[in-house]
């Protein structure tokens, strides 16, 4: 299921761009309405298979020469979904991926 990166504007200018949000990072992470990570492709990709086997060009939103201009920095978007069922405590991590204009 794809979703609008455009929801996602990047840190004001002037933005401390540490841990856990890197104001130039590809990647957002979001763990819930509350808690989110920006971070880098590369450095994920080079620490984890996970995110090597899922951050590959396939699954990289295209931004347009507009969103670049605009400051859109955010090419994949990892959302964690809940388990449907209670017993279950593994939640799961569904990557958005979508065209910006």
């Amino acid at each position: 299921m794809a979703s609008s990166h455009h929801d996602d504007p990047p840190p004001p200018p002037g933005h401390n761009s540490e841990f856990p949000i890197f104001a130039d990072g590809d990647v957002l992470i979001k763990l819930s309405d509350v808690r989110s990570f920006q971070l880098h492709s590369v450095t994920l990709r080079e620490n984890s298979t996970f995110f090597k086997a899922a951050l590959v060009e396939n699954n990289a939103a295209q931004l347009s020469r507009k969103a670049i201009r605009e400051g859109v920095v955010i090419r994949y978007r990892f959302e964690y979904q809940l388990p449907a069922d209670e017993d279950d405590s593994t939640g799961q991590f569904l990557l958005r991926v979508s065209q910006v204009v």
